[in-house]
């Protein structure tokens, strides 16, 4: 909602209470959300919060959200099938979303672990067959 204008949660409220939209959107201006994914089976640590807050220093960020909690194993979030999604960022500029989207990334995969499978005696084949 913060990409939506000032006022416009207020419409929504007023909306659903008393059935009436009203809402002046004369300063309707674009507005991105740039999505980072990971992948499935990582475990990652939430960045810096000071890389957060440098990133929403730029006056073209306008929110980020970190979309996963570090204290559950990552099946327990509900996730899409195509990636685990770490953060959004919101943005009226998408090339600032996009600096700020890999600024985050490359906190968040520097910190990750992945879980190996367990050995498996002969699950592998020897290069004779």
């Amino acid at each position: 909602p913060d990409l939506y204008g000032r006022g416009w949660v207020d419409a929504l409220v007023r909306l659903y209470a008393d059935g009436v939209w009203e809402y002046d959107d004369a300063d309707r201006r674009d507005g991105f959300s740039v999505v980072l994914f990971g992948v499935h089976g990582a475990e990652y640590a939430h960045p810096d919060p000071a890389i957060i807050e440098r990133e929403l220093q730029d006056p073209d960020v306008s929110s980020i959200q970190i979309t996963f909690y570090a204290d559950r194993p990552p099946w327990a979030h509900a996730m899409p099938p195509g990636g685990f999604r770490l953060a959004i960022v919101n943005c009226w500029d998408l090339q600032a979303g996009i600096e700020a989207r890999q600024e985050l990334a490359l906190s968040l995969w520097s910190a990750q672990r992945i879980a190996t499978p367990s050995k498996r005696r002969g699950s592998r084949k020897s290069k004779n067959g």
